[in-house]
This record gives structure tokens, sequence and C-alpha cells, in this order.
């Protein structure tokens, strides 16, 4: 009688202690005490499934941390695929082909990430009247309202406004371009082009070109305006005119007061240098080049010096026949 008694006790017992324990499963209805032994997801090296309506919709990868969204086969730490159920029929601002909406509260649109059918095309929309920022570490881009892009500039004033280098092998600009500096085998602007600095192989612009510093190796169409402080150009240049802006000019050698130089000095001059005076020898003109501006105003000065030396020349002829 004391046996089945005592196995009766000890039986309570366990019972007692099994009631205790903490349940192993998770509660829809919230859970408390949670540790390690509780979560939601496999043990047994299979995929962790979401379901609606008994259809899968998503699915995390058991031997990697990929969450496929629309696919069973996720290739990356986040896929999305989305399924058309009737791409002729969707308006292209649709909200249900967002694939991806982020909204705070109190916003009434915010952001998207949205597929437009039948190819499929992403865009990014910022749904507010405000600008969109995408920047790293350093700086970055910025989109306006008025689709106005700035790069390393927070409120751009172009429709491409570049504070820092842009280098391209090619570029084809029909707006204005604004930037720091500009290097490109090859440029193509049908409107204005402002920058500090433009180092190109050729340039073709039928507008306005404004820049502190230019070199160009090859060749240079504008059929526009040329602004700049320095422009180095290793090439052919063909223009209808040049409008050079000087602070002088050379009709000072008119001046009663102006010395002009003897004959015998200028030749004893040429036999020594073998250039003019006041003309930049033929090593200056290699090392230094040749400014046309100042050039011109030597060549007249030399042109009214040598008008000087016909008209003594002639005097001088005119009293011999007396």
């Amino acid at each position: 009688m004391k046996k089945p008694i005592l196995l009766l006790f000890f039986g309570v017992i366990c019972l007692g202690v099994v009631a205790q324990t903490p349940s192993a499963h998770w509660n829809l209805t919230g859970n408390e005490q949670i540790d390690t032994a509780h979560f939601i997801g496999t043990t047994d090296k299979q995929p962790l499934i979401f379901k609606t309506n008994n259809v899968e919709r998503m699915r995390l990868l058991s031997d990697q941390s990929f969450l496929g969204i629309g696919t069973p086969t996720p290739q990356a730490s986040l896929h999305i695929q989305y399924q058309y159920l009737n791409p002729k029929g969707f308006p292209l601002e649709d909200p249900s082909l967002s694939l991806v909406k982020m909204q705070g509260t109190g916003m009434n649109k915010g952001f998207r990430i949205v597929s437009y059918p039948p190819n499929g095309a992403i865009a990014l929309k910022q749904e507010e009247i405000a600008n969109l920022f995408i920047h790293g570490p350093s700086g970055g881009l910025t989109i306006a309202p008025n689709g106005d892009i700035g790069v390393g500039i927070g409120v751009p004033q172009a429709k491409l406004d570049v504070n820092g280098s842009l280098r391209a092998q090619s570029a084809t600009i029909t707006g204005n371009l604004t930037v720091g500096n500009i290097k490109a085998e090859s440029a193509k602007i049908t409107n204005t082009l402002e920058a500090k600095a433009l180092n190109a192989q050729s340039a073709s612009l039928t507008g306005a070109l404004s820049a502190e510093s230019a070199t160009i190796s090859g060749a240079v169409t504008i059929k526009g305006t040329v602004n700049g402080k320095n422009a180095n150009f290793d090439g052919l240049i063909r223009t209808k005119e040049v409008n050079v802006t000087l602070s002088g000019w050379s009709d000072f050698v008119f001046d009663e007061d102006y010395e002009l130089m003897p004959l015998s000095e200028v030749k004893q001059f040429i036999t020594q240098n073998k250039h003019l005076p006041n003309v930049p020898s033929e090593a200056e003109v290699i090392t230094h080049g040749v400014n046309i501006g100042e050039m011109n105003a030597i060549l007249l000065q030399k042109v009214e010096e040598l008008t000087l030396y016909i008209i003594d020349l002639q005097k001088q002829i005119d009293e011999l026949k007396k």
C-alpha cells in the first residue's frame, strides 16, 4: 500500500514542477521574461516563411541573412520582386506599385521607391516639396524640388551645380552648367558653361564660356562669348572676331616729348641682339608665348616710329632738294 502512495506523491510533485515551468511556445497575445529560448524562427535548417491567406509573401533563408519579398530565392540582404497583376491597367502614379514607402507621423506623403510598368523602371520619389538628399560621409547629391541637381552643394542654382571637380570622358549638356573644375576628353554644350577651371581635350560650345582658367588641348568650337581670366588652348583656334581689352595704347609715340631712338642706335641694337628694341626675342616667345594685345601694341609702336622716321627722312630730302 505504501508503494502506490509513494509513486502517487512523486507524480504530483513532478506535475507541479512541469506546471511551474514557463511555456516554450510563443504567445500571440504577448510574452514576458523573454530569453534566448524564446524566438521566432527555425532550428532544423529550414527557411522562415511568412504567409497570408496561405500564400507565401516573405522568406528568410536559413543559411544566409537574405530576406526575400515576393521571391522564394532572395539573392541579397533585401530582395524585392514585384509581381505585376495587370501591367497594362496600372496608371504610372498608382500607389500600389510602390516597392518601398517611408512615411513619418504627421506627414502626408513621404518618400517612395516606385516601379513603373510595363518595363519595370525604378524611381526614387520625394513626395514632399523639399530637397532629396543622397549623402555619403563627406557630402553627396542634392535634388531640389524644381529638378536642379547639386553635387557637393546643398542649394543648387542650376540644372547641374557642382562644387568641386567634374571629370568625364564625354559630355553633352543642353542647359546651363555651373561647376568648380571640369575635366573631359570631349564636351558639347549648347548653352552656358561657368567654371573656375576647364581642362578638356576638345570642346564644342554654342553658348557662352565663362572660366577663370581654361586649358583645351584639341579642337575648340565656341559660337558664343568667351569670358576668362586664363585660357590655354594647345591647338588650332578659328574665330571671326577677337576683342582684346587693354589698359593703354601706343599713341604715346606721337607725344612731343617722346624720344625717338636714332637709326644708328637702332642698327647697333639689331646687330647685337638680332631683334628690334622693345620687341621680345625668339627665345622669349618660345618660352613665354605672345600676348596678342601687348604684341599688337608693340607692333603699332614700331609702325608709328617708322612713320616718324619716314617723315624725318622726307624732311631731309626736301631740304636737300632746295
